[in-house]
C-alpha cells in the first residue's frame, strides 16, 4: 500500500499541518479568518469524498504502490473524481481568499494547514480500517528503498 494510505503517515500529516494552523491562527495579526475557514470547511468535504470512495473500492487502495496508483483508484469511482475536482476549486478559492483579506500567503498557508488537518482526521478511520484489513489479509510490507543492496555473501 502506497505511503499516503498508512496509518503512521496521515498522523503525521494531521499533527503537523494542525500545528501549522495552530501557529498561523496564533502568530498572525490580523488573522486570516476567511481562508483558513474555507481551508476548513474544504478538507471537511473532501476528507468525506475520499473517505466514500476508500470504502467503495477499497481493495484498489491497498494495491496502489505508487501515487499515481491511489490517484487512478480515486478516478474509479464518483467519489473519488468528485474529491479530486473539488481539492483543486478549494485551493483557488483559498488563495483568492487569501488575497482578498490581504494575507496572501500567511492566510494560503493557514488555509492549506487547516485544509489538510481536517482532511486528515475525517479520513482517518478509513485508512486505519485499510491497513487493518491488510494485516489481517497477511500482505507483506512494502520493502524500504533505501537499503536495495543485497547483503554480503561469505
Amino acid at each position: 500500500m502506497h505511503a499516503s494510505l498508512r496509518t503512521k503517515n496521515n498522523l503525521v500529516g494531521l499533527v503537523v499541518s494542525g500545528m501549522i494552523a495552530a501557529a498561523v491562527w496564533i502568530f498572525s495579526s490580523p488573522r486570516p479568518v476567511a481562508p483558513i475557514l474555507i481551508g476548513g470547511f474544504f478538507g471537511l468535504v473532501v476528507g468525506l469524498l475520499q473517505d466514500r470512495s476508500s470504502r467503495v473500492v477499497p481493495e484498489a487502495f491497498r494495491r496502489a504502490a505508487i501515487g499515481a496508483d491511489v490517484r487512478d483508484a480515486l478516478k474509479s469511482n464518483r467519489a473519488g473524481r468528485a474529491a479530486i475536482k473539488v481539492h483543486w476549486i478549494a485551493t483557488l478559492v483559498t488563495i483568492v481568499a487569501a488575497i482578498w483579506v490581504g494575507k496572501p500567503l500567511v492566510g494560503t498557508i493557514g488555509g492549506w494547514a487547516l485544509y489538510a488537518c481536517t482532511r486528515h482526521l475525517v479520513v482517518l478511520p478509513a485508512v486505519i480500517t485499510l491497513n487493518r484489513k491488510e494485516d489481517a489479509a497477511g500482505l507483506p510490507a512494502p520493502e524500504s528503498k533505501s537499503n536495495t543492496t543485497p547483503p554480503p555473501t561469505v
